[in-house]
Protein backbone atom coordinates (compact mmCIF):
# COMPACT_ATOMS: atom_id res chain seq x y z
CA UNK A 1 0.00 0.00 0.00
CA UNK A 2 2.55 2.46 0.61
CA UNK A 3 4.25 2.18 -3.03
CA UNK A 4 0.49 2.72 -4.24
CA UNK A 5 0.36 5.87 -1.60
CA UNK A 6 3.99 7.45 -2.89
CA UNK A 7 2.92 7.11 -6.32
CA UNK A 8 -0.14 8.76 -6.08
CA UNK A 9 1.30 11.88 -4.43
CA UNK A 10 4.12 11.40 -7.37
CA UNK A 11 0.97 11.69 -9.66
CA UNK A 12 -0.52 14.77 -7.74
CA UNK A 13 2.82 16.47 -7.97
CA UNK A 14 3.82 16.09 -11.27
CA UNK A 15 0.71 17.23 -12.33
CA UNK A 16 0.60 20.22 -10.29
CA UNK A 17 4.43 20.68 -11.73
CA UNK A 18 3.03 20.05 -15.35
CA UNK A 19 -0.07 22.67 -14.78
CA UNK A 20 2.52 24.97 -13.63
CA UNK A 21 5.06 24.89 -16.54
CA UNK A 22 2.19 24.90 -18.70
CA UNK A 23 0.63 28.33 -16.95
CA UNK A 24 3.93 29.63 -17.74
CA UNK A 25 4.14 28.84 -21.25
CA UNK A 26 0.50 30.53 -21.52
CA UNK A 27 2.06 33.46 -20.06
CA UNK A 28 4.44 33.58 -22.43
CA UNK A 29 7.24 32.95 -19.16
CA UNK A 30 8.18 29.42 -20.25
CA UNK A 31 11.13 28.05 -21.47
CA UNK A 32 12.26 28.37 -25.53
CA UNK A 33 15.28 27.98 -27.48
CA UNK A 34 15.61 31.21 -28.19
CA UNK A 35 15.92 32.15 -24.27
CA UNK A 36 19.94 33.24 -24.91
CA UNK A 37 18.63 35.83 -27.37
CA UNK A 38 15.75 36.93 -25.66
CA UNK A 39 16.06 39.45 -22.24
CA UNK A 40 15.94 37.60 -19.05
CA UNK A 41 12.24 38.61 -17.09
CA UNK A 42 12.70 40.29 -13.97
CA UNK A 43 9.97 39.61 -11.82
CA UNK A 44 9.62 41.68 -8.29
CA UNK A 45 6.96 39.91 -5.90
CA UNK A 46 4.31 42.36 -5.06
CA UNK A 47 4.24 43.39 -1.45
CA UNK A 48 1.31 42.25 0.59
CA UNK A 49 -0.58 45.18 2.52
CA UNK A 50 -0.35 44.10 6.10
CA UNK A 51 -2.97 46.52 7.12
CA UNK A 52 -5.06 45.32 4.78
CA UNK A 53 -4.73 41.79 6.03
CA UNK A 54 -5.29 42.09 9.50
CA UNK A 55 -8.49 43.76 8.85
CA UNK A 56 -10.04 41.22 6.67
CA UNK A 57 -8.70 38.82 9.02
CA UNK A 58 -7.95 39.04 12.83
CA UNK A 59 -6.15 36.53 13.01
CA UNK A 60 -3.72 36.00 10.03
CA UNK A 61 -0.45 37.18 11.84
CA UNK A 62 -1.01 33.71 13.85
CA UNK A 63 0.03 30.77 12.73
CA UNK A 64 0.74 28.64 15.81
CA UNK A 65 -0.46 25.22 15.97
CA UNK A 66 -3.58 24.41 17.98
CA UNK A 67 -2.77 21.49 20.57
CA UNK A 68 -5.59 19.40 21.40
CA UNK A 69 -7.59 19.11 18.64
CA UNK A 70 -10.96 17.80 18.97
CA UNK A 71 -12.28 15.41 16.31
CA UNK A 72 -14.97 17.29 15.23
CA UNK A 73 -12.72 20.33 14.37
CA UNK A 74 -10.69 18.28 12.29
CA UNK A 75 -13.79 16.25 10.61
CA UNK A 76 -14.90 20.03 9.84
CA UNK A 77 -11.46 21.09 8.74
CA UNK A 78 -11.65 17.60 6.27
CA UNK A 79 -14.75 18.52 5.06
CA UNK A 80 -14.31 22.28 4.22
CA UNK A 81 -10.86 20.73 2.35
CA UNK A 82 -12.80 18.39 0.34
CA UNK A 83 -15.27 21.25 -0.21
CA UNK A 84 -12.46 23.75 -1.55
CA UNK A 85 -11.07 21.22 -3.95
CA UNK A 86 -8.32 19.57 -1.66
CA UNK A 87 -9.49 16.08 -1.28
CA UNK A 88 -8.66 14.49 1.78
CA UNK A 89 -11.25 11.69 1.67
CA UNK A 90 -13.77 11.18 3.99
CA UNK A 91 -14.16 13.13 7.27
CA UNK A 92 -13.35 10.86 9.48
CA UNK A 93 -11.57 13.16 12.61
CA UNK A 94 -8.05 11.51 12.09
CA UNK A 95 -5.25 13.22 10.80
CA UNK A 96 -3.56 11.15 8.23
CA UNK A 97 -1.96 11.11 4.93
CA UNK A 98 -4.14 12.45 2.82
CA UNK A 99 -5.37 15.33 5.50
CA UNK A 100 -1.81 16.62 5.56
CA UNK A 101 -1.12 16.72 2.38
CA UNK A 102 -4.27 18.78 1.75
CA UNK A 103 -3.45 21.13 4.43
CA UNK A 104 -0.16 21.40 2.82
CA UNK A 105 -1.34 22.18 -0.79
CA UNK A 106 -4.31 24.49 0.61
CA UNK A 107 -1.31 26.39 2.57
CA UNK A 108 1.16 26.53 -0.55
CA UNK A 109 -2.29 27.84 -2.56
CA UNK A 110 -2.87 30.65 -0.25
CA UNK A 111 0.36 31.43 0.21
CA UNK A 112 0.86 30.64 3.94
CA UNK A 113 3.83 29.47 5.52
CA UNK A 114 3.67 25.49 4.71
CA UNK A 115 3.28 22.99 7.61
CA UNK A 116 1.12 19.97 8.64
CA UNK A 117 -0.29 21.30 11.91
CA UNK A 118 -3.64 22.88 11.86
CA UNK A 119 -2.90 26.40 13.22
CA UNK A 120 -5.54 28.94 13.89
CA UNK A 121 -4.94 31.23 10.76
CA UNK A 122 -5.87 27.37 8.68
CA UNK A 123 -9.02 27.62 10.53
CA UNK A 124 -9.65 31.21 9.95
CA UNK A 125 -9.31 31.01 6.27
CA UNK A 126 -11.14 27.50 6.43
CA UNK A 127 -14.13 29.37 8.15
CA UNK A 128 -14.43 26.85 10.87
CA UNK A 129 -14.89 27.89 13.98
CA UNK A 130 -11.93 26.83 16.94
CA UNK A 131 -14.07 24.52 19.62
Amino acid sequence: MRTRSCSKYGLILSLLILNGCAMLEKAGLGGTSDEATEPALQVTPAQPDTNTMASQNPSAGNDEPISNLDADVIRSVQAALNGRGFVVGRPDGRIGAQTILGIRLFKIARKMPVSDDITTRLLSELAVPQQ
